[in-house]
């Protein structure tokens, strides 16, 4: 009889976590949603204000969120970690190899 009871205990206990684990996800789903509501509001007011030039806008609005993007948890900008899978897959580097290229990178151009 005790056993079941501590069974049930730890089921309980179990379930109000895992309850507060799914309720924080989808808040943090919920905030995302509309941060991903906001930037396509913003997107659509930069091609409305910029409908003359269309041709190439989009390249240039992808050039400038790159460079002002940081990945959430991340040190590192987008473009860098763009950069760094680029030298990786079309480069064929290593990883130790892409962080030598970056040392190198940085040395000439700070």
């Amino acid at each position: 009889m005790r056993g079941m009871e501590i069974k049930i205990r730890d089921l309980s206990a179990s379930r109000e976590l895992w309850k507060t684990k799914a309720l924080e996800a989808q808040r943090e789903q919920e905030k995302l949603q509309q941060e991903l509501e906001d930037f396509k509001k913003k997107l659509k007011a930069l091609n409305q204000k910029n409908s003359h030039n269309e041709s190439c806008h989009l390249p240039e609005l992808r050039n400038k969120e790159l460079t002002e993007l940081r990945p959430k948890g991340h040190s590192y900008l987008v473009y860098v970690i763009e950069t760094a899978i680029k030298f990786l897959v079309t480069g064929l580097s290593s990883l130790r190899g892409i962080e030598k290229s970056f040392q190198i990178l940085t040395e000439n151009w700070t």
